[in-house]
């Protein structure tokens, strides 16, 4: 009797425990970005004559290594969790809002592909980091994002990491204050800097991805460019939890 009250005890409990105690945004969202790029790349390899093949598979192989990382992550962001702090889901946008397929979204592009442009990106956020903490960072990615708006539709992969490095960095003092009301600051630090520190080092992979998928953006694939979902700041659109 006494066991089944006590498991029935536990049962009660677990199902009153928060939605967001339990959700591993990190893995989700990567294994959503899988499956969606999964799904379209025979729809852009149809449309390219196989040369945006490469492209759909290097793009998969760097989120499933992400998954690798997101486990422990997440297990480390857990205790945040319980007292209600999401760090992964507030700083990631669902993916439910990446663009409705479409493998010709403009026109072709005449401007030429300039490798280079992105090459001190990783060298230069990191610098503002160090020398002047996440405001810092914020500034200099929103930097580089803006620079690159002018560079017509290249640089997507790029573009997307830095959207996520200012989103993080503009929430990241936020979070630290509402872990620091349950006694976990430097947890709640520790998570945001391994987060940030993560895409950061993304960037090498990504300026990879956006070299060999120029040709095709210049002829009007949306491929990349179109297979994410648009990152807002959040001055703007407060916190999105991919619970919502």
């Amino acid at each position: 009797m006494r066991s089944l009250i006590l498991f029935s005890f536990v049962f009660t409990l677990q199902a009153f425990v928060s939605p967001l105690a339990k959700a591993n945004c990190l893995t989700q969202h990567l294994s959503e970005a899988i499956e969606l790029n999964r799904t379209r790349l025979p729809l852009y390899a149809a449309r390219s004559d196989g040369q945006s093949r490469a492209i759909s598979q290097l793009l998969i192989a760097g989120e499933r290594l992400g998954l690798l990382t997101a486990k422990p992550l997440e297990a480390l962001e857990r205790p945040l969790r319980d007292d209600g702090v999401s760090i992964l889901c507030e700083d990631l946008m669902p993916m439910r809002l990446t663009p409705e397929y479409q493998a010709i979204s403009q026109p072709a592009f005449t401007m030429d592909f300039v490798a280079d442009t992105t090459t001190s990106a990783r060298t230069e956020v990191l610098a503002a980091w160090k020398l002047g903490g996440y405001s810092a960072l914020e500034e200099t990615a929103d930097t580089w994002l803006q620079r690159l708006g002018n560079d017509g539709p290249y640089h997507c992969m790029v573009h997307h990491l830095l959207s996520s490095v200012a989103r993080g960095a503009a929430l990241a003092p936020g979070q630290i204050v509402r872990a620091e009301a349950h006694s976990k600051g430097p947890l709640a630090k520790k998570v945001i800097d391994t987060f940030l520190w993560e895409q950061i080092e993304l960037l090498s992979l990504a300026r990879k991805i956006d070299q060999l998928a120029a040709p095709l953006q210049a002829e009007g694939l949306s491929i990349i460019c179109g297979d994410v979902p648009p990152i807002s700041h959040p001055e703007l659109s407060g916190p999105t939890s991919h619970l919502e």
